[in-house]
């Protein structure tokens, strides 16, 4: 239970390593974590193994030591997740609400929101 959870704190681990382990740590969060969120965005974004990367998502935004490096590896997830808030009941998209406002607290991010 919760292997999606304790992935994404995993990668979080990496991501506090040497400049190697932070890129690698991106290009997974880029590659891998953007592509499956990509997906379900085109399908359900309700479902708990969604729920987990965006939560494990957000926690690693919250740490500073890494914030603007996972912002940037997932700036591209910002347009999506703005048209899927666009077009869902605000109902059954919380949990997008909350990663969108934590990957535009960064200015590239916000700016790509607000366009």
């Amino acid at each position: 239970h919760e292997f999606g959870a304790r992935c994404m704190q995993a990668i979080g681990k990496i991501m506090l390593g040497d400049d190697l382990s932070k890129n690698q740590a991106a290009d997974m969060l880029s590659g891998v974590v953007m592509a499956n969120l990509r997906d379900f965005c085109m399908h359900d974004l309700n479902t708990t193994y969604s729920r987990a990367l965006m939560g494990g998502i957000i926690g690693m935004l919250r740490n500073p030591n890494i914030k603007e490096k996972v912002s940037d590896a997932l700036a591209d997830l910002v347009p999506i997740l703005v048209k899927h808030v666009e077009e869902c009941s605000m109902v059954d998209v919380p949990h997008c609400v909350k990663l969108l406002a934590n990957l535009t607290e960064t200015e590239v991010n916000a700016k790509e929101a607000a366009t």
